[in-house]
C-alpha cells in the first residue's frame, strides 16, 4: 500500500502497514545476540503514537541526537533503550532513522525532534523530514565546548569508528568542571559494544578510559585493545551478531589473573560475554553449527606476542567459520601511561 498526502491509504506498494511499535518490535525480535535487524515495514503516523505527521501539534516527534550527516540526509538515533528480551529479542534497542530533506543546521551532535508522515522501517529507517526542530545547544557554566561540540569530537575519533558501522548510539553526554571533560557514553546500534570517551573540554583530545578489570598500562589493558583491534580489523560481519567472543591463548604464558582481567576488559568494550577457550572445546559443548561454524560467536587466537620496553606487537587470527577467518597483526604503544593501539591490519582472509 502507498501513503497519499490527503491521508489515504492505496494499494500502490506492497508495504505492510504497522505502528511504529510493532515495526520496531520485529525489527528488535528477529535478529538474537546483536544481530542486524532485516525487517521491513512501512509505518502510518496516524497509528502511531512516537511519530507523527507535521501538521499534528500534539505529536511527540522523533527525538535523538543526530550522529551521522551526509549531504542534506541525517541519521537521527534516540537515546532511550527499549527491551525486547521477553520477545526473545535484543535487551537493548534503540530506534534509529534517516531523514531526508534536514535543515543546514541539524548538524552532527545536535539534539533534533522530527516529524514525518511515513517510514519505510529497515534498521536504520528511512524517512523524509517533514518537519525538523533543532533543539537549543547546551554550554554548562564554565566550559569551553558545547554538549555538541564534545559529541560531535567523540563521534569523529578514532574509538567511535568501531561503534558506528550501523548507528552509533549517544546514550549520555555529562560534563565534569572539576575534570574539565565531558564523558560521551557510546554503544553500537549493531551490538558492537559499548564504551565512554573522555573529551577534554581545552584540547578537544578524546581518550577511552581504560576498563577498571584492566588499568592502564598492565598487561591486561594491552590484550584487550589488542583483541578489540582484532576485531575491527577483520572487517565487516565477522563480528555481527555474536554472544560470546571466545580467546584461545595458545602457548602466552600470561598469568592467570592477567588473563582474566583482559577478558573482562575485552568484554567491557564490546558489551558481550568473554571465555577463554580452543576451537575443539568450544565443539564439545555444543557451540558449533554442522559445518563448523560459531553462529553466535567469535574465536580469536593469539599467536605470538613481541613486546618491547614500550611497544607490542601481536599476531593471531579471528575465526567465525571454516570459510570465514582473518589473521591480523595489532602494533600497540605505551603512551601517557597506557597502552594505543597504533596500527591493526589482516594479513590473510578466507
Amino acid at each position: 500500500m502507498g501513503y497519499r498526502a490527503n491521508g489515504g491509504w492505496t494499494p500502490s506498494r506492497a508495504w505492510t502497514v504497522l505502528t511504529l511499535a510493532s515495526a520496531l518490535v520485529l525489527a528488535a525480535v528477529l535478529p538474537g545476540c546483536g544481530a542486524r535487524p532485516e525487517a521491513v515495514a512501512r509505518v502510518s503516523p496516524e497509528a502511531s503514537g512516537d511519530v507523527r505527521s507535521a501538521e499534528d501539534d500534539e505529536g511527540t516527534g522523533f527525538r535523538g541526537f543526530v550522529v551521522r550527516r551526509e549531504g542534506g540526509r541525517i541519521l537521527v538515533v534516540s537515546s532511550e533503550v527499549k527491551d525486547f528480551g521477553a520477545q526473545g529479542g535484543k535487551d537493548e534497542f534503540n530506534d534509529a532513522i534517516w531523514f531526508s530533506g534536514a535543515p543546514s543546521d541539524a548538524e552532527v551532535g545536535r539534539r533534533v525532534k522530527v516529524w514525518t508522515n511515513a517510514i519505510d522501517q529497515s534498521y536504520p529507517g528511512q524517512a523524509r523530514a517533514e518537519r525538523v526542530e533543532v533543539e537549543d545547544d547546551v554550554r554548562p557554566d564554565g566550559a569551553s565546548r558545547s554538549e555538541a561540540e564534545a559529541v560531535r569530537a567523540a563521534l569523529a575519533s578514532p574509538a567511535a569508528v568501531r561503534y558506528s558501522p550501523l548507528a552509533a548510539v549517544v546514550q549520555s553526554a555529562v560534563y565534569d568542571a572539576a575534570s574539565a571533560a565531558w564523558t560521551i557514553a557510546i554503544a553500537g546500534g549493531g551490538g558492537e559494544g559499548k564504551t565512554k570517551l573522555r573529551v577534554d573540554d581545552r584540547t578537544g583530545r578524546v581518550t577511552e578510559p581504560a576498563a577498571a578489570d584492566a588499568p592502564a598500562g598492565s598487561a591486561a589493558e594491552m590484550y584487550a585493545l589488542a583483541f578489540d583491534a582484532y576485531l575491527s580489523a577483520s572487517g565487516e560481519g565477522m563480528g555481527d551478531g555474536i554472544c560470546y567472543i571466545a580467546v584461545d591463548w595458545g602457548k602466552m604464558t600470561l598469568g592467570a589473573e592477567d588473563r582474566e582481567a583482559a577478558l573482562a576488559g575485552l568484554g567491557a568494550r564490546r558489551g558481550v560475554k568473554t571465555v577463554a577457550s580452543t576451537l575443539d572445546q568450544l565443539k564439545e559443548t555444543g557451540k558449533t553449527d554442522e559445518y563448523g561454524g560459531l553462529p553466535d560467536g567469535v574465536l580469536l587466537r593469539v599467536d605470538e606476542t613481541n613486546l618491547g620496553a614500550d611497544e607490542a606487537v601481536l599476531t593471531g587470527s579471528v575465526y567465525r567459520s571454516p570459510k570465514g577467518g582473518a589473521g591480523i597483526r595489532a602494533a600497540l604503544a605505551r603512551e601517557d601511561g597506557g597502552w594505543r593501539v597504533k596500527e591493526a591490519q589482516m594479513t590473510w582472509i578466507n
